[in-house]
């Protein structure tokens, strides 16, 4: 065996042994014994030393942003700790999956079950196990205490942090099975700000969208800024999202449907003139106060195919806004001469 596979079999071997299965704990049921026994720290101790890595707070950080599973296994065998570092440690083993190591952290410490930690993005360890859709872990926590509904925003060290619920958490990226788990776990389907269907919607996710309204998911939940899942569908350009949305109940002929043309010009980034065709068509309509500062909206931004449309539905072409700016005052600013002769003869008609 050359020095290279010797070095390898040695790694393998006393993580192992840190891991307490040589020392007569089972993974499924590992507790502070199998990590902290003295023999065990004191092989991962001689392993990082031989390694080279000191035990700091600096090298520790170094290995967990690198997912160094291996490295910082022989951290915790070691009995390695720094202020609250046991909270952050679990959140980083829940993030990564390792299920035998947030079994021995929770043992360890079951308070920390329900720590927010001030990461990227903050959270708890049920809110990174279930971003990254590690069912096991997730079920886990939640049998062993983990919150499945949490406040918008918490004071951590007095700094307010905006959290995620893990619901929403699980929307963002796509995980549908560690969706159902929650949700079974009594998570409110619509919770959250945005709320999990305006995340799925966002993020062009499909199966997200249609799992979420089979469960019940409102279509006019709102976040705190007034956004629907329908906004968020149609400024991003998700026509398919977005048309599901309008057929499960979205109420596009009401004051809800005419809101929406404003929000979704406001917030698009591209012309969304499918996007307000297709609200048009289900009833969403232009001729009023809002359909009226969709088309202001529309001229300043120069979508200028979108602001024909809304001018064709009835929107009012000599509307001001409260700053004096109509629809006509940035189309000559833009020189949009198309956009400018429309509305010249929408207003000489309607006189």
């Amino acid at each position: 065996m050359n020095s290279r596979a010797w070095d390898d079999y040695v790694m393998r071997v006393l993580t192992v042994m840190t891991l307490g299965l040589l020392v007569g704990c089972q993974p499924d049921n590992m507790g502070r014994e199998g990590f902290h026994r003295p023999g065990a720290a004191n092989a991962a101790r001689a392993q990082l030393a031989r390694m080279n890595i000191e035990m700091t707070d600096e090298e520790y950080e170094t290995r967990v942003s690198g997912n160094d599973t291996e490295v910082v296994r022989l951290f915790h065998a070691a009995g390695f700790e720094r202020g609250r570092s046991m909270g952050t440690h679990l959140g980083w083993a829940s993030a990564v999956g390792d299920l035998a190591l947030v079994k021995f952290l929770v043992a360890e410490n079951p308070s920390h079950i329900n720590l927010v930690t001030d990461g990227h993005p903050p959270g708890t360890p049920l809110i990174y196990a279930s971003m990254a859709g590690h069912v096991a872990v997730a079920k886990f926590l939640l049998d062993n205490g983990a919150k499945v509904s949490l406040p918008v925003r918490v004071n951590v060290e007095g700094k307010t942090l905006d959290l995620e619920t893990p619901l929403t958490a699980a929307s963002r990226e796509g995980h549908v099975e560690t969706m159902a788990l929650l949700l079974r776990y009594g998570a409110d389907v619509n919770a959250g700000d945005p709320p999990p269907l305006s995340v799925g919607a966002l993020y062009g996710n499909e199966a997200v969208v249609r799992f979420l309204l089979s469960k019940g998911a409102d279509v006019h939940a709102q976040s705190v800024d007034g956004w629907t899942a329908v906004t968020m569908a149609g400024k991003c350009g998700h026509i398919r999202i977005l048309r599901l949305l309008l057929e499960h109940g979205f109420r596009a002929d009401s004051h809800c449907g005419s809101e929406e043309l404003l929000a979704v010009v406001d917030q698009a980034a591209d012309e969304p003139l499918q996007a307000i065709r297709l609200l048009i068509k289900h009833g969403a309509k232009a001729k009023t106060p809002a359909g009226n500062a969709a088309l202001i909206k529309a001229a300043e931004l120069g979508y200028t195919k979108t602001a024909i449309l809304l001018l064709r539905h009835g929107a009012d072409p000599t509307f001001k806004a409260a700053n004096g700016d109509s629809a006509l005052s940035w189309a000559l600013l833009r020189k949009d001469t198309e956009l400018a002769k429309h509305l010249k003869a929408a207003a000489g008609a309607d006189k």
